[in-house]
């Protein structure tokens, strides 16, 4: 009690300098918990896939030249190899001209094997279905079906599932749309 009552004469006696005691004690905690809130979402914050502590990223560098990609055939040596993984999968992100009915968009995109959006946790779509290397290459090695985001079926499409089925052009070369990813 007589540290609380010589605190208080003292707070009495200077004014100012408790002013200035408890403003940079606020500021100190203001700094620290916006900082943290900060860290927090963008560090520590966990991605939002499923098991995504247990996500491997593999970075191929060939002849100086980074994210070279990895072939198909490497790939395959890789899977039959591993011991320890579940999954492998391969995903290229890439600007991509898209036409629909006309209209050109660049649109950011992404080349992924089957099991890229299973991991990722894109399974199920919304409607529709995900891509198949097998099924969805044509016998000139592109593309022939894609999966399309949620943002770009309702911008384009007016979130109508009758784009299913739909023809557009990427990059110049035609391809069905066979599935809208779930939003996020």
């Amino acid at each position: 009690m007589r540290d609380l009552r010589d605190g208080l004469r003292s707070i009495r006696r200077a004014p100012a300098f408790t002013l200035i005691v408890v403003a940079t004690v606020g500021l100190g905690i203001g700094a620290s918990v916006t900082t943290f809130s900060v860290l927090q979402a963008v560090l520590w914050r966990p991605l939002p896939y499923p098991d995504a502590d247990r996500l491997v990223l593999l970075d191929a560098t060939i002849n100086n030249r980074k994210n070279a990609g990895i072939a198909p055939l490497e790939m395959r040596e890789l899977r039959s190899r591993a011991r320890t993984i579940d999954r492998i999968a391969a995903v290229s992100g890439v600007s991509a001209n898209l036409t629909i009915d006309g209209e050109l968009e660049r649109v950011f995109a992404a080349s992924a094997n089957d099991e890229a959006l299973v991991m990722l946790g894109a399974e199920p779509p919304a409607i529709g279905r995900l891509t198949r290397d097998r099924q969805d290459i044509g016998a000139d090695g592109y593309i022939s079906a894609v999966a399309i985001s949620d943002g770009l079926w309702r911008r384009h499409f007016g979130a109508n599932p009758s784009a299913i089925g739909r023809h557009i052009q990427v990059n110049n070369i035609d391809a069905e749309i066979v599935g809208v990813l779930r939003p996020g």
